[in-house]
This record gives structure tokens, C-alpha cells and sequence, in this order.
């Protein structure tokens, strides 16, 4: 499914046999992305073609960067906590070149931390520095209350689809 993270709402979703995978589901779903659309994903959608899918559609995605083990080849440094990368996938399947996918995809990583907490990776094809900052990454990633505390973010709320409401 599909969701404003924000007002929990849905947006567009597929039912279907169990035996679905979820990333083919996100591919099938991708096709309703807007320009300029940002879609936070989990960890588990890390995938090249969902990727690419979401980027030809002129969209953006962010995603952490939890214990992978990719090619990530540095490009260029935007800071210490901020930079360019290339990804090239492994194909051994030739599935990427059977779609016509590029042999690889600039992800921008951004390191943040949220204060008491271990510092985190976030890739996204966001690349430019002026479309999405590195300070607003962070926001995204945590906000701060009234009493100057920080809570989880924007990003770190899309767990909240698993949550019931409460009333």
C-alpha cells in the first residue's frame, strides 16, 4: 500500500496472492507516482529496478542504508556526512540488462544522527544539494518538539502504517 505518511491516509494499494513478492507489488504500484513525488522506503525495498522505476517517473525516493553490502563507488563529496555515489548492482541473472536498465544508478548518501542515537545512512536519488538539503534530510529524519526534544521524523514515522490508530 500506498500511503500519506503523515495523515495516514492511502493512497493507492494491490491485493493480491500471498506469494507476491512485496518489491514486484512496489514496481506494479510505482507506475502511480507523481513528478517530483517523494517516496520513503523501508530497507527491505532495496532494489535496482524498483529504483529505476521510480526514477523514470521523475520521482524521488529515500531509503536507509542498513547493513548492505553493495558496490557503492564514491563520485564526489558535497561534506564529510554528505555525498555523490555510484551503485552498480550485480547482474548475474542479466534481469537489469533484459529490462534495459543502465548498468548503474547515482545515489546521494546522507549520514544524520539523531541526538542519543547511532548515526544512520539514508541513499536516495535526490542528487543535488538544492533540492532536498542535507540539514533537511535530518529533519525528515527527526523532528523536534515544543520542549526543544527531538521524536522520530517524518521518515521514521512511515513504521506507523504497521500501528493501529488509537483513538
Amino acid at each position: 500500500m500506498l500511503q500519506f505518511p503523515v495523515a495516514r491516509w492511502p493512497y493507492r494499494y494491490e491485493l493480491c496472492p500471498l506469494d507476491n513478492g512485496e518489491v514486484t507489488i512496489a514496481r506494479r504500484l510505482a507506475q502511480h507516482f507523481c513528478k517530483n513525488d517523494l517516496v520513503l522506503l523501508d530497507a527491505c525495498f532495496w532494489s535496482y529496478g524498483l529504483f529505476w522505476d521510480i526514477q523514470n517517473r521523475d520521482t524521488f525516493f529515500a531509503i536507509p542504508l542498513k547493513g548492505k553490502r553493495i558496490n557503492l563507488k564514491s563520485i564526489r563529496r558535497f561534506g564529510s556526512r554528505d555525498q555523490e555515489m555510484r551503485w552498480t548492482p550485480k547482474d548475474s541473472r542479466g534481469q537489469w540488462k533484459k529490462e534495459s536498465s543502465p548498468k548503474s544508478i547515482k545515489l546521494r548518501v546522507i549520514t544524520y544522527q539523531i541526538p542519543g542515537f547511532r548515526a544512520q545512512k539514508l541513499a536516495t536519488n535526490a542528487l543535488r544539494k538544492t533540492q532536498i538539503s542535507r540539514e533537511d534530510w535530518g529533519r525528515l529524519a527527526s523532528d523536534c518538539t515544543d520542549d526543544g526534544k527531538f521524536r522520530p521524523g517524518l521518515h521514521h514515522r512511515r513504521w506507523e502504517v504497521e500501528r493501529p490508530i488509537e483513538n
